[in-house]
């Protein structure tokens, strides 16, 4: 049985404790989908936490950098959430793969990896422009 609720996948199952009582059992799949503005191209990441502190990830987009990104990091680890910007490989690998600097695919990820590891409640970022009157530059 499959359920859908806030973007996440709840795949349910019913497993038998040694007294025969069912006891619900659920893994969550961490879904989310990242609208980078002006280029048009949102990417779907998913994120499943495997055997020990490994995590699949799987990157779809129409965007061919954003899929390359996902190729090469199909996998992460619990410390890579961790890690700073010049040691992630999430960041490694987007400044390769991604000739957009400020696009937010690298930042999603890590979000999506911070919730499935459970490090983070899963929560919207959004970056909100505001045009606002220049002072002229006077001070």
């Amino acid at each position: 049985m499959e359920l859908r609720s806030n973007g996440k996948n709840l795949l349910i199952s019913f497993f038998l404790q040694y007294s025969r009582s069912p006891v619900l059992h659920y893994e969550i799949m961490t879904k989310v989908r990242i609208n980078p503005g002006v280029c048009g191209f949102p990417a779907i990441v998913e994120i499943e936490k495997k055997k020990g502190k490994k995590f699949s990830v799987k990157i779809s987009s129409k965007c061919e950098m954003v899929e390359k990104i996902g190729k090469k990091i199909a996998e992460l680890s619990f410390m890579d959430a961790f890690k700073g910007i010049l040691d992630n490989p999430v960041y490694r690998k987007g400044s390769i793969c991604l000739k957009h600097v400020s696009c937010p695919v690298p930042s999603g990820i890590l979000k999506a990896l911070e919730v499935e590891a459970g490090l983070a409640v899963p929560k919207d970022v959004i970056i909100e422009f505001s045009k606002e009157p220049s002072d002229g530059g006077v001070q």
